[in-house]
Formats: structure tokens, sequence, C-alpha cells
């Protein structure tokens, strides 16, 4: 799923619709619930915490989006 929307867009900043940002925070939060949450060892625990920043920012932004439409 996230591969998907990453590559429909080529620039740095992509514009999501809130469908598409509402599907990579699911993304995100099955693969952090597949690890475990922090995880086991350094790669994990990385991991993890790269996947809670981009959850938070997936709904910071969704929060945005939803704001400007609103």
């Amino acid at each position: 799923m996230f591969d998907k929307h990453q590559n429909e867009h080529s620039s740095c900043a992509r514009t999501l619709s809130e469908g598409q940002l509402l599907d990579e925070i699911s993304w995100f939060e099955a693969r952090l619930n597949a690890i475990g949450g922090n995880g086991d060892c350094a790669y994990e625990k990385a991991l993890a915490r790269s996947y809670e920043q981009a959850v938070s920012s997936h709904r910071e932004r969704l929060a945005s989006l939803r704001r400007v439409n609103n």
C-alpha cells in the first residue's frame, strides 16, 4: 500500500489525499503491531520509532487537510 503511494509521486513534497493518508497510517500501524511496538532488537526499535514518527506526521497532515477542507 505504502509503496504504491510513494511511487505515484516523484517529488519529495507529496500531496496525499485524506484516503491515502488514512491508508498509510493503517499500514504503519499494522507494521508496528507486527513488530510489537518497540521491537526486540536495535533495528526493530529504530524501525518502530521511525514508524511512530511517520504516523504522527501523517496524523498532523490529515488534521491540516481536514481543517482546510472544512
